[in-house]
């Protein structure tokens, strides 16, 4: 038997990351890599009011990366990602529809999102 008891290392279910500078596609793809290879369920991003050229390198991207399918990552927004140009709109929803079955690991992220105005707004509902 050994000295050294093996010790069990524990893993958050959930991980939010809230980023506040410009973000490029390749920096979104290792933060995912890295949660699926730690077995983090459940990422939720909050991305910068970033331009739309940006966010629509990330969409297309993530939702063109095998890794997504291989993952079975499920992709979703929060936010006022409706509120965006029809184009990135439409992107969001091809990327949600894509991995709406996948089950393993969902990624949240988050376009446009305040909390303190979703919070006003839960209480003036």
């Amino acid at each position: 038997m050994s000295i050294f008891k093996k010790k069990k290392v524990l893993v958050p279910k959930h991980v939010g990351i809230l980023i506040d500078k410009v973000i490029s596609a390749k920096n979104i793809e290792e933060l995912i890599y890295c949660a699926t290879q730690l077995k983090i369920p459940v990422l939720t991003i909050g991305l910068p009011q970033e331009s739309s050229d940006i966010l629509g390198a990330i969409i297309q991207s993530i939702g063109n990366w095998q890794h997504v399918a291989e993952h079975q990552i499920k992709i979703s927004f929060l936010g006022k990602w409706y509120a965006l140009s029809e184009q990135i709109v439409q992107q969001i929803k091809a990327v949600v529809e894509k991995t709406k079955n996948y089950d393993s690991f969902f990624l949240n992220l988050c376009v446009n999102y305040d909390g303190q105005t979703e919070i006003v707004s839960a209480c003036k509902l």
